[in-house]
């Protein structure tokens, strides 16, 4: 699976010898469902530790970097995807490996059992976003495709919530004050929900039916609604 190869390159006005690693590639799947992130913990001898990672490996044969994916993530986790999405690539450790890791967004999943390898021991982990990123600002989390993967996914939350402002840094309105005292009712953190900016009694506009509503970004999607269309919103989405 792994050749080790010299390659001379020249650098500097001179050739330069260098110990590669040469590397079939790997995927990795961030999957999140009901605002958790599936991540696996397993033993990693050349750390010494357990460690908390997002599920995937190594290509294998004729493998495409989906095909891979798709396979780690049932293997390890059990889990299928109806939806995905390539996020990127990275370079692990271009100092001595071509490795290229690929990585997966899966979404829409449907849990099923594990199907390991019988060497391999694994174990599910769900663990809240919010846990998540403390455990990564501990160092607690110290894998660095499922900190990179983590981070991309903030980024690209943060794009889709640019021209927004969450909902705690509205005091006073009265269509936020209703919509977290929902969230908190479901038990979710109200960070998540966004309303466009500038939010105030003239963004208030008239939906097909005549009412009053407003408009309310909920996971990146902009709902219109006035309050009993959020709180229904917000059941069928988290309950």
């Amino acid at each position: 699976m792994f050749r080790f190869i010299e390659k001379k390159v020249w650098l500097a006005n001179r050739v330069k010898t260098f110990n590669i690693v040469e590397h079939p590639g790997s995927a990795a799947v961030f999957a999140i469902k009901d605002h958790t992130l599936l991540l696996v913990e397993q033993y990693r001898p050349a750390a010494q530790c357990s460690m908390l990672e997002l599920p995937g490996g190594t290509i294998e044969g004729t493998e495409t970097p989906r095909e891979c994916a798709e396979r780690e993530l049932k293997e390890e986790t059990g889990c299928t995807a109806r939806h995905w999405k390539s996020i990127g690539k990275l370079f692990l450790t271009p100092g001595y490996t071509t490795e290229i890791l690929h990585l997966f967004n899966a979404d829409d999943l449907q849990v099923g059992k594990q199907e390991l390898p019988k060497d391999e021991v694994v174990r599910v982990r769900w663990m809240p976003l919010k846990q998540v990123e403390r455990m990564i600002a501990q160092g607690t989390i110290g894998d660095s495709k499922t900190i990179a993967a983590f981070y991309k996914h903030q980024q690209s939350l943060a794009q889709k919530g640019a021209d927004c402002m969450t909902l705690y840094e509205l005091p006073g309105c009265p269509y936020c004050a209703m919509v977290i005292d929902k969230l908190k009712e479901l038990d979710l953190d109200y960070e998540s929900i966004k309303v466009p900016k500038p939010h105030s009694e003239r963004d208030e506009v008239k939906d097909v039916s005549g009412q009053t509503s407003v408009p309310v970004l909920v996971d990146g999607d902009i709902v219109l609604a006035d309050e009993n269309d959020i709180v229904k919103h917000l059941e069928e989405k988290y309950r």
